[in-house]
């Protein structure tokens, strides 16, 4: 027992020091992330056009990083970046969407993503002449194409070029700083397992990023194995579940700052039989935009192949 107690203490002394690694990171992504509030080059005048409100942060952002933030007039309470669209007011929140607070907005076009717009809803809203329509942002390659087919319809065709340009080079520079690690520690790239949160309705149980989530796609750029086999955008786990998936490295993205970080980090400090665990390879990120299909997936990219790097030195 006395040894076992020893092992935990040497487990959770280490895991903790890694929280002023994710702090440091995370202060660093925020003032990146800040350079989206900057009209990007090439991007149309967002004083003239449609009035715009997006039912997603994720799609919100990305018609600010397209240059057409001064067209939105509206947001959901989850809409928090950039800092200028957090004065505009909230149509949507957990409870579902205000029609009436909708409509007194006024927008020329109200976008949601494709699972919110029901027959129901699509009907509704016909009613009450709210021009709309859906997108699909579910997987990489959807965002991907939601964010250049928002360019096109919003005259932003030059700044969506501009930045998928930028992607693909954030992209292979990370895709190639994993390769050569992995090549050093032998050949085998680390399984890695992401737990983008606990169910509400279920706090004891994992929800991981599946097959079809944006997530994969991020892990295909950089050849990493996911370890959730679930062919699903999210699969439900319970611990012990997902300590049988045995990942190499363990990402938990757990909204909440750093009291959120130190609750993941304590809660898997207790088991040692997941080998990212026993190896100090397990991390926290508590900023929602590592959950958001949006312009900032490159912040989750770079951390996923520095984690990935810092396993292949041990080995």
């Amino acid at each position: 027992m006395r040894k076992r107690t020893i092992l935990l203490a040497a487990l959770v002394a280490a895991l903790f020091a890694a929280v002023a690694l994710v702090q440091g990171r995370q202060r660093a992504a925020r003032a990146a992330a800040a350079e989206s509030e900057r009209p990007a080059a090439g991007a149309p005048d967002a004083a003239e056009g449609p009035r715009i409100v997006a039912l997603d942060p994720g799609l919100a952002e990305t018609l600010c990083m397209l240059g057409l933030g001064g067209r939105l007039v509206a947001r959901t309470a989850f809409t928090d970046f950039p800092a200028s669209v957090t004065n505009l007011p909230v149509v949507a929140d957990a409870k579902g969407l205000d029609l009436d607070a909708l409509a007194a907005a006024r927008p020329d076009f109200t976008i949601l993503p494709e699972p919110m717009l029901s027959a129901d809803l699509h009907r509704i809203l016909e009613e009450r002449r709210l021009s709309h329509f859906s997108v699909r942002n579910a997987t990489l390659s959807d965002f991907y194409q939601c964010a250049y087919e928002l360019a096109v319809r919003f005259g932003a065709e030059e700044t969506a070029r501009l930045w998928l340009e930028t992607m693909d080079e954030i992209t292979g520079e990370a895709s190639r700083r994993v390769a050569a690690a992995v090549t050093r520690a032998g050949g085998r790239a680390p399984s890695v397992l992401l737990v983008l949160g606990r169910p509400a309705s279920s706090p004891d149980r994992l929800l991981a990023a599946g097959r079809q989530s944006f997530h994969q796609g991020l892990l295909d750029a950089l050849a990493l194995p996911n370890a959730c086999p679930g062919e699903v955008q999210y699969s439900e786990l319970s611990p012990d579940e997902a300590a049988a998936l045995r990942p190499d490295v363990l990402v938990e993205i757990r909204t909440g700052g750093d009291a959120a970080v130190i609750a993941a980090l304590t809660d898997w400090a207790a088991r040692a039989d997941i080998p990212a665990v026993r190896t100090g390879d397990v991390h926290v990120l508590s900023d929602a935009w590592a959950l958001r299909a949006g312009p900032r997936i490159d912040l989750l990219l770079s951390a996923l192949a520095d984690y990935a790097a810092q396993w292949a030195e041990k080995q």
